[in-house]
């Protein structure tokens, strides 16, 4: 006599299989939802591989990632006024093919060794003409640095990040090189898979869980009344990646790493 299929056979089928995926370093539907297609971002960076790579891996409705020729290097102050300048043909061009403007308008920088005045300026200057900014004090790689460490904030050199970063890739076959600074298709979604190692049933993945601890590094240095200058380690790119995921904040709620 055959067997009568189980009603939630399918289900744990389906479950298991993405279990898989997620286990073997590929991408969960969680770790990279796809956006209503109302949604639209336009994200400007400083630097031309690390942050566009990145952000170019999200999949959503529409997402530019542009990093104008005149901001490449240059302090984040002048990477804000030029922003600025650039910003009104950026919405056009939109305008012009899809018939609307960038709904979510971000510039992405970093404090590296620049004076504090021009980064807590940029990031008021910024904000003033309703951009939103995800800075890092002292770099982007510190946010991927939370992905596999609870760094509680303090003070850690940008010049230690590439070992710590290839410490925990290299585990699963990866690296990130220091000179070319590419985020390749691989590492992306190793920073998005299922730590294996979590404590939290379901278990998270590792942007999760460098959500909550960004998330909880940056509401400390604003308890403790620091400027962005002063919040060394902390970076505000959580923000940026929580709607480019809205899963993630959804799927962290009243769990603690």
């Amino acid at each position: 006599m055959s067997k009568v299929p189980h009603p939630n056979d399918k289900k744990r089928t389906k479950d298991y299989q993405e279990r898989q995926k997620r286990q073997n370093g590929g991408e969960s539907d969680r770790g990279n939802a796809t956006l209503p297609q109302k949604e639209s971002f336009l994200i400007f960076c400083v630097g031309k591989n690390t942050e566009r790579q990145y952000f170019e891996h999200f999949k959503t409705a529409t997402i530019e990632v542009a990093c104008p020729p005149d901001a490449a290097g240059k302090d984040p102050l002048t990477m804000v006024e030029t922003v600025l300048e650039c910003l009104p043909a950026y919405q056009a061009k939109l305008k012009l093919e899809k018939g609307e403007e960038y709904q979510h308008i971000w510039i992405v920088f970093d404090k590296d060794n620049f004076e504090d005045y021009n980064f807590n300026n940029a990031i008021n200057k910024a904000t003033a003409h309703g951009i939103k900014v995800a800075w890092s004090n002292q770099a982007f790689e510190y946010w991927f640095i939370l992905h596999f460490m609870d760094h509680q904030g303090g003070g850690m050199h940008r010049d230690g990040y590439y070992d710590l970063i290839n410490q925990h890739i290299g585990k699963y076959g990866e690296k990130y090189d220091k000179d070319s600074k590419n985020v390749s298709r691989k590492m992306f979604d190793i920073l998005a898979a299922i730590n294996p190692d979590d404590n939290v049933k379901p278990k998270r993945t590792f942007r999760q869980l460098a959500w909550q601890r960004a998330k909880r590094i940056y509401e400390h240095h604003q308890q403790e009344g620091n400027t962005p200058a002063m919040s060394e380690s902390c970076t505000t790119v959580f923000e940026l990646v929580a709607l480019l995921d809205p899963t993630i904040a959804k799927d962290n709620a009243g769990k603690c790493s």
